[in-house]
């Protein structure tokens, strides 16, 4: 008996919508989130990849960043004409320090030439073993100090970079002892402790020495952190003033974060050891903020004439050449739309950060704004996407001649940091974080004491207990 088997082959159709992302997209986006110096990059690459693509360079004026007109800076030019003798500036000498067109000697002053200009610790350590070293051993230095984090710490262990290297241990722990020695004292270490116990042992080189102090650092640490003073006391065999002391002493004396004290005690910022070239240049003329998107090289790219006239030439050719010429004259015409896309974006959106944040770039700190990326892209007409790609990782020059992130116009509370760094300067006896609270209630900033305490510790301020010590003992 034979079944007959029956397949079903109907087919059923339905249709569904599914978002697509051109390919120019993913392009453009992908293009807006590079940074200046990331883009030159691409421009580089592409143009030796791309036969159909050529440039010209832009001459921009190396102050603020602005093309050229000629051979005048048209911003520059304005700058000049309200600074002339004579004419009343209005207090506007202190705000336009920062885009000064002539310096002392006469010659063009270039802020961003100068910014750069100025030694990094990288570059300053770097030149110091360079002197004390032998040649063969500076892949180890290089790699020893592009392995700093921005406390000036050895991020990573001396077995793991000996073994990238491909060199000995003992080499390595060589390297990392001439790094040790050199200033910033503590730079180099791989913890805390060892920072402390570098920075003893130079201190008692120069006769600067507290005979508990280096037993302290290195044998009870844990309980001077948590301030045990009377069971460090017991175990040392010393008693409590002594251990008081020798504490004042690693306060004092000691610097936990090496890396902060290059060029100088203000200049925190320098801890990361590395100049950021900006993004984007804001200049104050008048009274009015412009902002000019700036790069390494400004370059005006386009379809090179020879593939130009070869499109134009279509029909002379095999079909493999104008399938050739087609692919690489598409992709020179989006690429070199991309950039300009990516200059236009990059100016809108700064330009509206500019108009919502404009009293913080007038007077400082203490007036920046509550702001968010959704009311950029609300008030430029863009995804908060977009708005967050050509933003993030990147800088910009403020008036004041500073190179922040872009990220500090959405930082409100970098205004209360400046307002407790004024009340703990000038408390006198000093404030616990709940007397911080009600004092920055009374300049109407509601912040709770955790955030206060939290703050504490992003600028740097001891607890109340320690600033009393710190009273105490000047």
């Amino acid at each position: 008996m034979t079944q007959a088997l029956a397949l079903d082959q109907d087919a059923d159709f339905y249709q569904e919508m599914r978002p697509r992302v051109s390919a120019r997209l993913v392009a453009a986006s992908a293009m807006l989130e590079l940074s200046g110096l990331a883009l030159q990059e691409a421009i580089t690459r592409e143009l030796e990849e791309n036969p159909a693509l050529e440039a010209d360079e832009v001459t921009v004026c190396g102050v603020c960043g602005t093309p050229l007109q000629g051979s005048i800076c048209p911003t520059c030019l304005r700058l000049q004409r309200h600074d002339l003798p004579g004419q009343d500036t209005g207090g506007a000498d202190a705000e336009l320090d920062a885009v000064e067109t002539r310096g002392a000697d006469g010659e063009d002053f270039d802020p961003l030439s100068v910014a750069a200009g100025r030694e990094t610790l990288h570059d300053r350590l770097l030149g110091d073993l360079g002197a004390i070293l032998p040649r063969e051993d500076r892949p180890v230095a290089e790699h020893l100090v592009g392995s700093l984090d921005e406390r000036g710490y050895l991020a990573g262990s001396v077995e793991e970079i000996a073994d990238a290297l491909g060199v000995e241990l003992g080499r390595v722990e060589a390297v990392l002892s001439a790094l040790q020695s050199l200033e910033p004292v503590g730079v180099g270490a791989r913890d805390l402790r060892e920072c402390l116990l570098i920075q003893l042992d130079h201190l008692a080189l120069a006769g600067i020495d507290d005979p508990l102090a280096r037993t302290i650092v290195a044998e009870h640490w844990s309980d001077l952190a948590h301030r045990k003073l009377e069971r460090i006391a017991r175990l040392v065999g010393a008693s409590v003033p002594k251990v008081e002391a020798a504490a004042r002493f690693v306060r004092r004396h000691l610097n936990p974060f090496p890396a902060h004290g290059h060029l100088g005690p203000n200049t925190v910022a320098e801890a990361r050891a590395s100049y950021t070239w900006p993004d984007a240049v804001i200049v104050d003329l008048d009274g009015a903020f412009v902002v000019e998107v700036i790069e390494a090289r400004r370059l005006e790219l386009r379809v090179s004439s020879a593939y130009q006239r070869l499109v134009r030439e279509g029909a002379a050719l095999s079909e493999t050449e104008q399938a050739h010429v087609r692919q690489y004259t598409t992709r020179a015409k989006l690429f070199a739309q991309n950039i300009v896309q990516r200059r236009k974006t990059v100016k809108k959106i700064t330009e509206a950060i500019v108009r919502a944040q404009a009293d913080f770039l007038r007077r400082g700190v203490r007036q920046l704004k509550p702001l968010t990326r959704s009311q950029i892209a609300v008030a430029v007409g863009l995804d908060v996407s977009t708005v967050s790609r050509a933003t993030n990782g990147k800088h910009v020059l403020l008036p004041s001649g500073q190179v922040v992130p872009y990220d500090t116009f959405f930082s409100p509370y970098l205004s209360v940091h400046d307002v407790m760094r004024e009340i703990i300067a000038t408390e006198g006896r000093p404030m616990t974080d709940c007397r911080i609270v009600q004092e920055l209630a009374r300049r109407d900033i509601h912040v709770a004491r955790r955030t206060v305490a939290k703050y504490r510790g992003q600028i740097g301020a001891l607890s109340s207990l320690l600033r009393a010590d710190d009273t105490r003992a000047a």
